[in-house]
């Protein structure tokens, strides 16, 4: 295999193509850790961005002269479709009409294979058939045998995943034959993937077809997970694409629907259906709804880049801003993050919306104009100056909340007093913390739906709670969420506060929903003497019994840990 190829006499993207063959063998090995360290080498070097190398027609000979060795063949499939163009945009929107002599190379070795994709696109292996159909979409010059194979499969294919490949094949083949289109239509009726995929390969072939006529589709299409059958190589790695740490994935959904409204040039169209179907959606589809919005406005990082930092509205461009005002009125990314505040009134604030509260006001320092959030995060307290008292609260409360994150400050006990002392006599102080509670609850609880993790400060919760509480009065029961769950004295006079049942019923919770479970068992357990009870002792064991299992803790984290609980439950 490649014996008479000098392969250090080739080029891809990153100079000499020597190893190629090295890596190819281990590619196919049985090896898992080898297998993935050679598929990731390959994409860097072999990939090109909607460009081709010398080394492109070689390496697609011998990636398909190994597919009999190959333990995963539909991997060594999917790596030749990235190598013909199936990782960037033009392979399922737009074809080369006139390759480059390298992209016409390679394909050229991808057509000297015919038969053998073919018989693949029919495989037993219902990961190898839908790897197949992504290298036979790419090949528009097979079109003739291509396409009764997959019309067949679009309409009788009983794996979903395989299924719906063969769908978005034809799309990208169909070229008006009504077989084709016959066969996308009757995908359409299905939910799931596969009405998902029909919905979008109706969108690339029907230009009369709207987003809005296929919102059922889209919100199929978005909410499937993956759920551990046979691989869907479609739109793993279109490229460019969002890159969304550390929000859950998968991502490949939302990048092929971000591609394809950009292809048709109806982002906007796009966008506003997206927008609509917030509101109605579960958690898991609004997680996607936000990649789909944000990688629409230009607001996400691409690969490998970590997510921007939050700046000044000025500073983003037209789409930018259009995006940023339209997630305004939502509460997707409720805690912000890819040069977005946090949800909902600080962001409308930071666009310019709604009128600047006291962190967006500007101040000048140094000759330079500046918001006063900006400021504090350089760690001068002096931004709070020329602020009434309760202003001054009101900016520390959602400072602290992580308004515009990451929130790096820590208040001392009697810092946290002097402020309350500051606001002690203000008449509308607890119509303020109504206020400012109703919303902070509403962001957590849907950062806690959004899978982002979002901690409560004992300093946020001191300062906007304790003047109810020292008042005498009880906290409303939907503020329970703003109740943090550690050992600041201030955080322990706002537990003692609660009757016990409320108590232990947010210890609970807390430990139930947290999916950072470390830091739930470390906080639950510095409390214990104030929330015990059997219910939560029993799940404080499986907690700690599963990070036992992963190993996530030391030996002398996990000892005082097992202590702890010992003295919670007496034994």
């Amino acid at each position: 295999m490649g014996k008479r190829i000098d392969w250090s006499q080739l080029q891809h993207a990153q100079g000499p193509a020597t190893l190629v063959p090295k890596q190819v063998k281990e590619l196919i090995g049985r090896n898992p850790l080898a297998r993935e360290e050679s598929l990731t080498l390959l994409r860097t070097t072999v990939v090109g961005d909607g460009a081709w190398f010398d080394c492109s027609g070689p390496v697609v000979t011998m990636l398909l002269g190994s597919l009999s060795k190959a333990d995963e063949p539909d991997v060594v499939l999917a790596l030749v479709a990235d190598v013909l163009g199936a990782d960037h945009r033009r392979a399922w929107l737009n074809p080369s009409l006139e390759p480059s002599d390298h992209e016409a190379e390679a394909r050229s070795a991808a057509r000297a294979q015919a038969k053998r994709l073919l018989a693949l696109a029919t495989d037993k292996r219902a990961n190898v058939r839908s790897a197949a159909d992504l290298v036979l979409a790419t090949l528009p010059e097979l079109r003739d045998d291509t396409m009764p194979l997959l019309v067949e499969r679009a309409g009788n294919e009983r794996v979903v995943t395989a299924r719906a490949s063969a769908i978005l094949a034809l799309a990208a083949l169909a070229d008006g034959d009504e077989g084709a289109k016959d066969a996308i239509r009757g995908g359409v009726r299905e939910g799931g993937l596969v009405g998902g995929a029909a919905s979008l390969a109706t969108l690339r072939i029907d230009h009369d077809a709207t987003f809005a006529e296929h919102r059922e589709g889209l919100a199929a299409w978005l909410s499937w997970t993956g759920d551990g059958g046979p691989a869907f190589w479609w739109f793993r790695t279109l490229r460019p694409f969002a890159w969304f740490p550390p929000l859950p994935h998968p991502d490949q959904t939302g990048r092929g629907l971000v591609a394809l409204a950009r292809h048709l040039q109806r982002s906007d169209d796009l966008a506003e259906v997206a927008t609509s179907m917030v509101e109605e959606a579960d958690a898991m589809l609004q997680l996607q709804l936000t990649k789909v919005l944000m990688a629409l406005g230009d607001l996400a990082p691409v690969e490998g880049r970590p997510p921007p930092a939050i700046g000044v509205a000025e500073d983003l461009n037209p789409d930018q801003r259009a995006m940023a005002e339209r997630l305004a009125d939502t509460w997707l990314l409720p805690a912000g993050g890819y040069r977005l505040p946090a949800a909902r009134q600080t962001r409308r604030r930071w666009v310019g919306l709604d009128q600047p509260g006291p962190l967006e006001q500007r101040i000048d320092v140094g000759g330079q104009t500046m918001p006063r959030w900006q400021v504090l995060k350089t760690g001068n307290v002096e931004a709070l100056e020329g602020l009434t008292a309760l202003e001054r609260w009101q900016a520390w409360i959602e400072y602290s909340a992580r308004s515009y994150p990451p929130y790096t400050w820590s208040m001392q006990p009697d810092a946290i007093e002097a402020e309350l002392e500051r606001v002690a006599g203000e008449a509308s102080l607890l119509e303020r913390v109504a206020e400012l509670a109703d919303e902070l609850s509403q962001r957590f609880r849907a950062a806690d739906q959004a899978r982002q993790l979002a901690e409560v400060e004992p300093v946020t919760a001191a300062l906007l709670l304790l003047p109810v509480i020292r008042a005498g009065k009880p906290l409303e029961s939907s503020w329970l969420r703003l109740v943090p769950l550690r050992p600041e004295p201030h955080a322990r006079e706002i537990l003692e506060a609660l009757d016990e049942p409320t108590r232990q019923a947010r210890a609970y919770e807390y430990l139930r929903d947290d999916p950072n479970s470390w830091s739930a068992v470390k906080n639950v357990l510095s409390v214990r003497d104030l929330v015990s009870s059997d219910r939560l002792a029993a799940l404080l064991k499986d907690k700690l019994a599963e990070l036992e299992r992963g190993g996530q803790l030391l030996p002398h984290q996990l000892a005082d840990m097992k202590k702890q609980l010992a003295e919670l439950t007496g034994s």
